[in-house]
């Protein structure tokens, strides 16, 4: 599965907060201090499911889960994107793959117990069991945490 392709409703923070423009070529990126973590979902459609079922489907766990109070207190959900074709001419002419029938899901926590209480919250596993089975997700999908070390932004 892909994961290049131009996503509806990307959030694109253009804050310079976190830019590496001015830290010393020495510092290791490890080294940068951490103020936030994210949880990142790439998730397949399934093929029984139209594009229209599957985004609407995956928008609505995703608002679900945001409403949750564990969630809506430990977490900043900062989006829900769909894959769509609008560029892949160009991505194919630079070589890279283009996108599946995909869905992106962001959030963001000050830290990863935050993360965990939220995964072990007993009415979000409620919403992704459901989910699982009612739209697919799972199957050919990828979920990862990652340290927001690097924030690009417009060059000046």
């Amino acid at each position: 599965m892909s994961t290049f392709g131009f996503m509806r409703g990307m959030y694109i923070n253009h804050s310079p907060q976190g830019s590496t423009r001015n830290r010393p070529s020495h510092i290791s990126l490890m080294s940068v201090p951490k103020d936030r973590c994210r949880w990142v979902g790439v998730f397949r459609a399934p093929a029984h499911l139209s594009t229209e079922e599957f985004e609407r489907g995956f928008a609505d766990m995703a608002r679900e889960i945001a409403t949750v109070p564990a969630a809506r207190d430990n977490m900043s959900w900062k989006e829900v994107s769909f894959a769509n074709s609008h560029f892949n001419e160009e991505i194919i002419a630079l070589g890279l793959p283009v996108a599946d029938r995909v869905a992106l899901l962001i959030g963001e926590a000050e830290s990863y117990d935050e993360m965990r209480r939220v995964a072990k919250d007993p009415e979000v596993l409620r919403i992704i069991t459901e989910a699982r089975t009612n739209i697919g997700i799972g199957e050919g999908s990828m979920v990862f945490t990652a340290d927001v070390l690097v924030t690009l932004g417009k060059s000046e």
